[in-house]
């Protein structure tokens, strides 16, 4: 009897484990990001804002950023096309503004890289047939 009660407890407690019910927490899909530095990015932003002798805000700080990546992916053939985030005008690092700017540079560093794919080559191949 014993035997037969240990079972069916570890059976119920097999079948509990790997039941789900509705939809998991476990990770959602990945979504695509570009390799851009971010806590090289993080280290300069902050670094930048606490110790600058102008004490420039990071609003403008993170716009002038901002900026600079939008001409840098229009020179390398992206499209510079990333809405700019509303970030707070104040005198210190701001998290929430960091990561609306890192966000940001990874959309347009995600288009330079699919310009780059379908650059044409010298003999009118994409770099993408040429692999």
């Amino acid at each position: 009897m014993r035997r037969a009660l240990l079972l069916f407890i570890m059976g119920t407690l097999v079948v509990a484990g790997c039941s789900t019910n509705g939809p998991s927490s476990a990770t959602q899909t990945p979504t695509k990001t570009a390799d851009i530095k971010r806590s090289t990015l993080d280290i300069a932003y902050s670094a930048f804002v606490d110790q600058d002798v102008h004490h420039v805000t990071s609003k403008k700080a993170l716009e002038a950023a901002l900026d600079a990546a939008r001409v840098e992916a229009r020179a390398e053939g992206g499209k510079a096309e990333v809405q700019t985030p509303s970030f707070q005008d104040t005198d210190e690092t701001q998290l929430n503004d960091f990561k609306a700017f890192a966000d940001a540079v990874n959309q347009l560093a995600l288009g330079v890289q699919g310009a780059a794919v379908n650059t044409p080559r010298s003999d009118c191949r994409t770099r993408r047939s040429a692999e």
